[in-house]
């Protein structure tokens, strides 16, 4: 298989093959034997995770990606990048940050590193990031993952869940440049409910700006993961 047969089907978004030439994983096309990851569909709307027995990322693989928050890669060693398997787009690569320099170089991706709500990226790991890089912080309704050191130059998101009854407190330092919602993709700031406390009551608003909030989501997104994307570090931004 030269390139990619799903390239320009932007509304494909599941695969189930099981032959023995071909293989499906989460709907993903592998070769029969896991080792070369032949096409991703377009309409696929979820992070990624590379299974540890790829080695092989074939010419274009990646076409369409405005819907792929990001590549989680699960080896210390890169798979090899055939000629424009990611169809020049720009997509975050998840690793641990002994591997960050491994991956930026086969790639030639940001990366991104993941910060568990109960953890923080240390001050060693912090100074492995570039410029072109980002941290992600879960975060929980009562705790979040930080980046103490992290430079203002780098790009952080917070990753949590909502149910749809539920208001949670919000803090943003700036706006949020981006929205990903868990089997939507990127969707419309807009969608959500927010609430300002005007000193008696709490207001309705329409936008969000630097400051505090309670945040509901829509019925359709109840308990689905959310990540926020912002253009600076998040040096105060709690849920």
């Amino acid at each position: 298989m030269a390139v990619n047969p799903f390239k320009g089907c932007t509304n494909l978004a599941s695969v189930n093959i099981d032959n023995a030439t071909y293989k499906s994983i989460d709907n993903v096309l592998y070769t029969a034997d896991g080792k070369t990851l032949l096409a991703r569909p377009e309409g696929l709307v979820q992070a990624l995770s590379l299974p540890a027995e790829v080695k092989v990322i074939n010419t274009h693989a990646f076409t369409n990606t405005q819907n792929l928050r990001c590549i989680i890669a699960n080896t210390s060693e890169p798979a090899l990048m055939l000629n424009e398997a990611f169809d020049n787009n720009t997509i975050y690569v998840q690793t641990a940050p002994a591997n960050a320099a491994a991956y930026r170089e086969a790639w030639s991706l940001p990366v991104v590193f993941d910060v568990k709500a109960t953890g923080s990226l240390s001050e060693t790991d912090a100074a492995l990031l570039t410029a072109d890089d980002a941290v992600n912080l879960n975060a929980t309704a009562t705790q979040s993952g930080t980046a103490p050191t992290l430079a203002t130059t780098h790009k952080v998101w917070l990753t949590t869940t909502l149910s749809a009854d539920e208001k949670r407190p919000f803090c943003f330092p700036c706006a949020p440049s981006k929205l990903w919602v868990e089997g939507v993709g990127t969707a419309d700031l807009s969608a959500l409910k927010l609430f300002t406390f005007n000193g008696k009551s709490f207001d309705d608003v329409s936008a969000i700006a630097a400051g505090s909030y309670l945040v509901q989501v829509p019925e359709a997104w109840n308990n689905r993961t959310l990540t926020f994307e912002f253009d600076k570090t998040l040096d105060k931004a709690t849920t």
